[in-house]
C-alpha cells in the first residue's frame, strides 16, 4: 500500500512540474512575434485604434458609486424630531382636606364642577395622590410631580 501511494505522489509531482514548466516556457522563453494572431488579438488591436476616438461623458443624474456620502444637515435632522407637548397641570383644583382619625382625604374639584374624594395612593385618570398633609397635597401626573395648596 505504501508503494502505491508513493507512486501516485511521484506521478502527480511530475504532472505538476510539467504544467508549470509549460507555463514558464510560454511566458518567458517562447518568441511570441512569430505566433499566429487569433480573434482576441485582432479585437484588442481594434480597441486600441478606436480608444483615442471614444469619449465618455459624465451625466449628473447618475449616482456616483465612488462618491462620498454626504451626511444630512443638522437643521433637517432637528425638524424630524417630534416635539413633545408642553406639560400642563391636571384639570383639578384642591378644594379641601378632610381628616378623620389620622386618615386624610383630599377633595378635588374638576373643571365641570364634579367633586372627588381621594386618599393617598388613589388615582383619578392619570393623577395619583402621593401624600396628603395639613394643607398640601402632592401628586404625580404624567411622570411629573406637583403640589396643590388649599385655596382659601
Amino acid at each position: 500500500m505504501k508503494t502505491s501511494n508513493r507512486t501516485i505522489t511521484f506521478l502527480l509531482t511530475l504532472l505538476l512540474l510539467g504544467i508549470w514548466g509549460t507555463i514558464v516556457y510560454q511566458l518567458f522563453i517562447a518568441d511570441n512575434s512569430s505566433a499566429p494572431r487569433g480573434a482576441a488579438d485582432e479585437a484588442d488591436n481594434k480597441w486600441r485604434r478606436n480608444s483615442t476616438t471614444a469619449k465618455y461623458e459624465y451625466t449628473a443624474n447618475v449616482r456616483d458609486p465612488f462618491g462620498l456620502i454626504v451626511p444630512a444637515r443638522k437643521d433637517t435632522i432637528l425638524k424630524k424630531i417630534v416635539q413633545l407637548p408642553i406639560w400642563a397641570p391636571p384639570p383639578f383644583k384642591l378644594t379641601g382636606i378632610v381628616m378623620n382619625n389620622k386618615k386624610r382625604t383630599a377633595m378635588l374639584e374638576s373643571a365641570g364642577g364634579e367633586v372627588y374624594f381621594l386618599r393617598e395612593g388613589d388615582s383619578l385618570g392619570s393623577v395619583k395622590i402621593q401624600s396628603i398633609r395639613q394643607s398640601i397635597v402632592t401628586y404625580s401626573y404624567l411622570n411629573s410631580k406637583g403640589v396643590w395648596n388649599i385655596e382659601r
